[in-house]
């Protein structure tokens, strides 16, 4: 499917005109997320099983890797009136941070979701939150707790922030499944 451009260019910039988002950061989210195709195809790793969920709100076709994260989460972006867009695999971004040998560092990544809501716009990453304590201990650096018990990625936040932006790490804990299977009885019926 081709990319569609679901806020037209004037709601777009009304848009960014009621958020304070600058010319540079518009001009990031139309060339980069809102006008390319996904950065790549999701091949589910093996482990849970990879999907594509026809999205009427998008008009296209919004894949997930994970049958009990991103699967769930699309339909609750799907559903969520105050998501405006959402896209999947959206453009690599560069994390800038300090390895496990103090040096400086930074690799190219791409976040699960792009999303655009009425009064933010940022990347969404989804994760299993047992996943997660597995790989902040691999990856200190990338994923943390913070003092309030939310999970956070410094360096997806840094660079967020750098246009005004926000980065976000969400988990599987955050689900409403009751919503979820109300979702999906309503999609086979």
């Amino acid at each position: 499917m081709e990319a569609i451009i679901i806020l037209d260019e004037i709601e777009f910039l009304s848009w960014c005109e009621n958020n304070k988002i600058s010319k540079d950061t518009q001009d990031y989210i139309n060339k980069n997320i809102r006008i390319s195709l996904p950065a790549r195809s999701v091949g589910g790793g093996g482990r849970s099983p990879s999907g594509k969920y026809p999205s009427k709100k998008m008009g296209v076709y919004i894949q997930w890797e994970s049958k009990k994260v991103e699967g769930p989460a699309v339909l609750m972006m799907e559903n969520d009136d105050t998501v405006l867009e959402f896209y999947d695999q959206p453009n690599k971004i560069k994390l800038n941070y300090v390895n496990n040998k103090g040096k400086n560092s930074w690799t190219l990544y791409t976040p699960d979701f792009f999303v655009i809501k009425e009064n933010t716009a940022g990347w969404v990453e989804w994760k299993n939150e047992d996943d997660l304590l597995i790989l902040s201990k691999k990856q200190p650096w990338k994923y943390i707790r913070d003092d309030k018990g939310n999970r956070r990625c410094p360096p997806g936040e840094e660079f967020a922030k750098e246009l005004g932006l926000e980065f976000q790490v969400c988990t599987n804990k955050i689900i409403n499944w009751n919503l979820h299977r109300n979702f999906v009885f309503l999609m086979i019926t």
